[in-house]
């Protein structure tokens, strides 16, 4: 008999599965406040109420559909999922990275999260940014010719997921190479890790 947790998740549509973890990161992610070390919900309800702008509404759920398009993207890889689930869930997590592409794009080009394409040629305080998007666009061009089947599982396992992990690594690094995000964005690194497992067959 299988366990209750992977009945529960292959109990779940892909997009059942995609919005839970949505608005996980949405709740224990958005929800956590840096200066209090605490979830606070009053700070949720003001973002999603628009009392502190559209803005700053718009760059936490970039975030939280960032770190949820990367772990929908590593359930894709698990084998407890039929290969249409897999697909599908593939597909749901390609969206969501693109969206936040195109986001991350129209709001940071220029500034020292994405510097301007004329600088990438020299080498300053900026550089592991450039490697980040580098990595970003590795990605996101692996991810896709992994859905339309150019590339297959492994490969896509190889160079998608480590792509995109690195990516968000050395995107949210200091200048001391620390990571700065908050407490529930780590589950990321072992859902990654074990999807890495499951798509190289490691085991």
């Amino acid at each position: 008999m299988k366990p209750l947790v992977t009945r529960l998740l292959i109990s779940l549509t892909p997009l059942e599965t995609s919005v839970l973890i949505f608005v996980s990161f949405v709740l224990f992610y958005t929800m956590y406040d840096k200066f209090t070390g605490r979830l606070v919900p009053s700070n949720l309800l003001r973002l999603l109420t628009f009392q502190e702008g559209a803005d700053k509404f718009l760059v936490e759920m970039n975030k939280a559909l960032s770190l949820s398009g990367l772990t929908v993207l590593a359930f894709s890889f698990f084998p407890i999922y039929k290969k249409r689930v897999r697909y599908a869930l593939l597909w749901s997590a390609v969206v969501q990275l693109w969206i936040h592409a195109v986001y991350s794009t129209l709001k940071y080009y220029g500034s020292k999260n994405i510097p301007r394409i004329s600088t990438f040629f020299y080498w300053n305080s900026e550089q592991i940014k450039k490697i980040s998007i580098l990595l970003g666009i590795m990605a996101q061009v692996v991810l896709s010719l992994g859905y339309f089947s150019y590339i297959g599982w492994f490969q896509l396992s190889l160079f998608g997921l480590s792509s995109s992990i690195l990516h968000f690594y050395t995107m949210e690094i200091d200048h001391k190479y620390v990571l700065r995000v908050r407490p529930y964005a780590y589950i990321v690194f072992p859902i990654t890790l074990l999807a890495f497992v499951f798509g190289c067959k490691l085991f």
